[in-house]
């Protein structure tokens, strides 16, 4: 996957209200979400940097005039939300409704194993009830929010049609109780935090559109040769089969996969109409391509894996596709990535992450921790299998979990020799370790609150522009922060494995930054 401007995160959360909104159902219907996809594409931005694109951000909110704003932020970007939400309610006061959702509150509101809510000191909720951050958040949604956004939509725009302001939808939350989906909702009046928790019905992910049906592509990986890229989901779970400490998309914390029978057929699903929207809205462009935004592809299962390159092949859909998987699954799975690339797929993202032994036995990945081939020999042998089929790859780092500086340089030293010798990988991306609030699962007496940027303003921020997502606040529990001079060391490393010609076997290397600051969307309701 390549740096984004689509925020795929909220088209994925808002696509059932969107999907109102294309069939002229409710007030969605009615809403500025109601033309075309170019039009609902344009109520939606995506802030890489706050401090570069919130002039954008204030435009947006002048041209739309919104009494909701959906906010959805990671960890990293909370403060970004923070700064948006008080832009938003100073031009518009209780005339707005601001939502808060995306990960960061799914990891900081949660059920314990006994059943009662949970607050993490990161929580929104206990946040601004502490007075550490303003009261700028009226609707904070922790979960699954796919059926919460549209109903909350159109209590808004109840309310709009009786003149009453925004701000007073938290009095008629009682009405999300039968909404579809795992999922907590809170609000905070007084000094008091109220809460709803879901019935527990399940989400049909069959009855649920493609995003880019209802928002359309506006971007164009060069990985795909200039074809436009879209956005999939396979919605078999929010997040990955495995449990390693540092991820954030660890299993404990997002829980089991769901729907997988059915998951080859949806995937193909949202594949086709990739291939129907750039056919209808980029009738100029060689042709479709797409990213599948799965932890990992289909999570991994053989059978789904060859159910999805059989639909593709017998339907002759012409797509280029990207994915994800871990090292032991490309490894164990040759022959259905053979068919898979016989079907489309072009390119992996594929995380490396360390090459530090006793690092990478802590890996939930690392399936064969007991073996004697070394993970980094096995990540060498697994890009190598994707090179020898014709699939381009992605390195992904992950600095700042234990390892050693000079153990980060060897791992630079082995990429950059793959490089000269074979031209792999096609990108590289480098990150540093975030102490996630993984719902506590790591209990610590010093848990961090994420209110404040995770690297400040000066030389780190610096150095850090050429990491994905990155800190120098927030490490890793028992790990110390990144050392300035040790930074710029990696990234003059960098440089150099980016200016290496690969030759013909592959286009050049580049460092991809992963860091989505901020995504948020405004609808009028």
């Amino acid at each position: 996957m390549l740096t984004g401007a689509d925020p795929a995160s909220l088209f994925n959360a808002c696509r059932f209200a969107a999907a109102l909104a294309v069939g002229g159902v409710s007030a969605w219907g009615k809403s500025n979400w109601a033309g075309s996809r170019r039009s609902r594409r344009d109520c939606f931005i995506l802030l890489d940097s706050l401090k570069e694109d919130v002039g954008h951000f204030e435009k947006l909110l002048r041209e739309q005039q919104p009494n909701l704003l959906i906010i959805g932020a990671m960890t990293v970007c909370l403060p970004g939300a923070i700064a948006c939400a008080t832009l938003a309610k100073q031009m518009f006061g209780d005339e707005i409704c601001i939502m808060l959702g995306g990960r960061h509150t799914s990891e900081t509101i949660y059920k314990s194993p006994e059943g009662e809510i949970v607050h993490h000191p990161g929580s929104p909720l206990d946040l601004m009830r502490n007075g550490t951050i303003e009261r700028v958040f009226d609707v904070v949604v922790a979960g699954q929010g796919e059926y919460l956004i549209a109903v909350i939509g159109e209590i808004v725009a109840g309310l709009d049609e009786r003149g009453l302001p925004a701000v007073q939808a938290l009095q008629h939350l009682d009405q999300l109780a039968d909404c579809a989906g795992d999922w907590i909702v809170g609000t905070l009046e007084g000094d008091t935090v109220h809460t709803i928790e879901s019935a527990g019905r399940v989400i049909d992910f069959n009855e649920l559109l493609p995003p880019c049906e209802l928002f359309g592509i506006s971007e164009a990986f060069d990985v795909f040769d200039g074809r436009p890229t879209a956005h999939v989901f396979s919605d078999t779970g929010r997040g990955c089969i495995y449990d390693c400490d540092f991820c954030s998309e660890r299993l404990s914390v997002v829980g089991a996969p769901v729907q997988l029978k059915d998951s080859p057929e949806r995937l193909f699903r949202q594949l086709e109409a990739a291939v129907r929207v750039v056919r209808e809205d980029h009738p100029d462009k060689p042709g479709a391509s797409a990213f599948v935004e799965d932890s990992t592809l289909l999570q991994g299962s053989k059978p789904a894996l060859r159910k999805l390159a059989q639909l593709i092949l017998d339907s002759g859909l012409d797509i280029k596709f990207g994915a994800q998987l871990t090292v032991d699954q490309i490894m164990q799975r040759q022959n259905e990535l053979k068919l898979l690339n016989s079907a489309g797929l072009s390119y992996m993202f594929v995380g490396v992450e360390t090459m530090d032994t006793s690092v990478a036995a802590t890996l939930s990945k690392n399936s064969k921790k007991a073996s004697d081939e070394a993970w980094i020999d096995r990540s060498f042998q697994a890009l190598l299998s994707l090179h020898r089929m014709g699939i381009k790859s992605c390195v992904a780092l992950v600095f700042g979990l234990g390892e050693s500086h000079e153990s980060r340089m060897l791992v630079l030293e082995k990429i950059k020799g793959w490089r000269q010798e074979y031209g792999f990988p096609a990108r590289l991306s480098m990150n540093w370790g975030v102490q996630h609030p993984l719902q506590r699962l790591r209990h610590d007496e010093s848990d961090y609150t994420y209110h404040e940027w995770s690297v400040p303003p000066g030389p780190f921020l610096e150095q850090f522009r050429n990491f994905g997502e990155s800190t120098y606040r927030y490490p890793m529990h028992g790990v110390k922060r990144p050392v300035l001079e040790e930074l710029v060391a990696l990234s003059t490393f960098a440089r150099e494995i980016v200016e290496l010609s690969p030759g013909d076997a592959m286009p050049p290397v580049e460092i991809r930054p992963q860091t989505i600051w901020l995504e948020s969307a405004v609808t009028a309701g």
